[in-house]
């Protein structure tokens, strides 16, 4: 899928913008604080309901306006074309979707159709940075892909919301106890069942981005470094997880189209009974702290460079390599299990790397549409082969020129 146009009302800096784009290399450029990163981050809220600034619907709308409009329109390999519309009023601060000019009430019905995938400097954060970076990129990931995911995601916020409340009056009110841990109970049931769903997901998917990445990382290293990620979770689920799928021999399987129901079902139970035996017996100490101890919320993917872990040993050039490896390894995923290539928006991407680097790079991402931000015009439209527009982005205003 290839976006063809894009439309805004009061987002952000831009006011009314309506532009039509090019199916290969389109590249934003002008000065700094000009809109170029505003622009990247509309097609990203507009397709996938993520802001690659993690701002708030209020912060999005333009200065001195009420509410703010994104309009995406994108054209199929088949010719077909869709539609996908975001608007948000601060006035009663909601946020409706449409797609092809029909309401939907489903963020999942919205976010999966039209993928991409975006690069700017801040991915440094996914290798160098605290876990919640990591767990935001590999959600992200298989949200793509996955749409029932999205609802365990949804689920376990909401759980563990009850949950932690439950734990702090509990902590705080010894006449509750009774009722409250039948309560805390029946929410454990839940969450272990939740969670078996969601560990299910993110060990696929980490094995898949462990093997695609090793693979571009070779590439941008020149074969001088060998990356491998692991996942780390819940105490003793990987080991259980690992044994079934070694023991029914179906390890391939599950990387490449997941289990048989009934396998899934049988693994399923296995975990969410050993995560349930977790909860419990952190239950004491969960109620002396008023919070969960256990659980998906503090999953991390440990990411290696040579066997070592890049977090703590990578320089910053390692770190920033690994981050590239790892977003290419997301377009392919993508890209694989959806059939249709991506849309790539890479924001300011290329002033960080040196020229080897940015071919690299540019032989990952073939028969994408792509949307670079940037200052120089020439140093960045010299490393495409195929059709270049260009872009010019001026106080949030945009003319193409040649």
């Amino acid at each position: 899928m290839k976006i063809t146009r894009i439309i805004l009302n009061d987002y952000r800096n831009y006011g009314r913008l309506d532009m039509t784009v090019g199916p290969s290399v389109n590249i934003l450029y002008g000065n700094n604080a000009q809109g170029k990163t505003n622009l990247i981050d509309a097609v990203c809220y507009g397709t996938g309901l993520e802001s690659c600034r993690n701002s708030r619907d209020q912060d999005m709308i333009k200065f001195g306006q009420d509410s703010y409009r994104i309009e995406i329109i994108a054209e199929d390999d088949d010719g077909s074309t869709a539609d996908l519309r975001v608007e948000y009023s601060l006035a009663t601060d909601t946020k409706e979707l449409y797609v092809d000019n029909i309401k939907v009430a489903k963020t999942a019905e919205y976010i999966n159709v039209c993928n991409t995938v975006i690069f700017t400097p801040e991915d440094l954060k996914i290798v160098k940075s605290l876990p919640v970076n990591r767990r935001r990129f590999l959600n992200s990931l298989i949200t793509k892909v996955s749409p029932t995911y999205l609802n365990h995601l949804y689920t376990i916020r909401r759980l563990s919301v009850q949950k932690n409340n439950f734990l702090k009056k509990l902590k705080f009110d010894q006449a509750y106890k009774g009722s409250g841990e039948m309560e805390l109970n029946m929410l454990d049931f839940a969450i272990a069942d939740t969670s078996a769903d969601i560990i299910l997901a993110r060990y696929r998917f980490v094995l898949l981005l462990s093997q695609y990445a090793a693979e571009d990382h070779l590439l941008i290293s020149d074969s001088k470094e060998e990356l491998k990620i692991t996942y780390n979770t819940i105490s003793g689920c990987i080991d259980l997880l690992k044994a079934f799928l070694v023991e029914n021999d179906n390890l391939t399987v599950y990387m490449s189209y997941g289990l048989s129901e009934g396998d899934y079902a049988k693994i399923k139970g296995i975990l969410s009974d050993h995560i349930l035996s977790r909860l419990q017996n952190a239950r004491k100490s969960d109620i002396e702290r008023g919070v969960s101890s256990v659980g998906t919320h503090k999953d991390d993917l440990t990411i290696l460079i040579n066997g070592m872990p890049a977090k703590d040993y990578a320089s910053q050039g390692q770190q920033r390599s690994a981050a590239l490896s790892l977003k290419a390894a997301e377009l392919e995923i993508v890209r694989k299990f959806v059939s249709s290539t991506p849309i790539l928006l890479l924001d300011d991407v290329f002033s960080e790397l040196d020229s080897s680097r940015r071919q690299k790079i540019v032989d990952l991402m073939k028969d994408a549409q792509i949307f670079i931000t940037c200052t120089d015009k020439e140093g960045s439209g010299r490393f495409f082969d195929n059709d270049v527009r260009y872009y010019h982005v001026d106080n949030g205003t945009v003319a193409e020129n040649s």
